[in-house]
């Protein structure tokens, strides 16, 4: 099994992959109820699906080549400007690893607000984002092939940390409930917001 869930090529996307996985997988792990869990852009190897170590294992994301690996549920859709196929309080915690840079403004508001309706109150959404500093070095590591050009170059929206925080209130989450920081030197950050 490849370490790779994101497309394209890059010396460096297998480990960071699994760093952003591991620290995703550090901020769930002290649910209380980890029964379900949605990866929204798990990409075609749903590499954080594999260990989150949650009982059901939902991943969405249009690349995907398969709708069951293991024992995965798996949706190869687009998740941008729609509403997300599942119940309302459906899921004990939700992931976007390096997803939301790949949205505008208007898609990442309706995401946010489609996460926060599909988690379970307590339930609690991780996700990563490049910081917006990084841009013009993230496209030149890009052109030497140590990302992924192809994700890359997809990059609509590098958003702060407190234009995160700004979003996940106008979606529903408490203020107090919201924490975040950086990783991998400062270029990535992350959030958590408890419903």
């Amino acid at each position: 099994m490849s370490n790779v869930a994101t497309r394209g090529s890059g010396l460096l996307e297998g480990f960071l992959s699994k760093q952003r996985a591991v620290l995703a997988k550090k901020q769930l792990k002290n649910l209380a109820e980890p029964n379900r869990l949605l990866d929204i852009g798990c990409g075609a190897n749903p590499l954080f699906l594999r260990i989150c170590g949650f009982r059901e294992k939902y991943g969405i994301d249009p690349s995907l080549l398969n709708e069951q690996l293991d024992d995965l549920i798996l949706s190869r859709q687009a998740f941008i400007g729609q509403a997300l196929p599942f119940a309302t309080d459906f899921f004990d915690g939700v992931s976007a690893l390096a997803v939301l840079e790949h949205l505008d403004l208007a898609n990442n508001k309706l995401l946010l607000s489609q996460i926060f309706r599909v988690l379970r109150p307590g339930g609690k959404l991780v996700l990563t984002t490049p910081t917006p500093w990084t841009d013009k070095l993230l496209r030149f590591l890009a052109e030497i092939n140590l990302v992924s050009k192809e994700e890359i170059m997809e990059h609509k929206s590098l958003l702060s940390l407190d234009l995160l925080k700004k979003l996940l209130i106008e979606a529903g989450f408490q203020p107090e409930n919201i924490k975040g920081g950086y990783f991998e030197l400062s270029m990535n950050q992350w959030l958590t917001a408890i419903k």
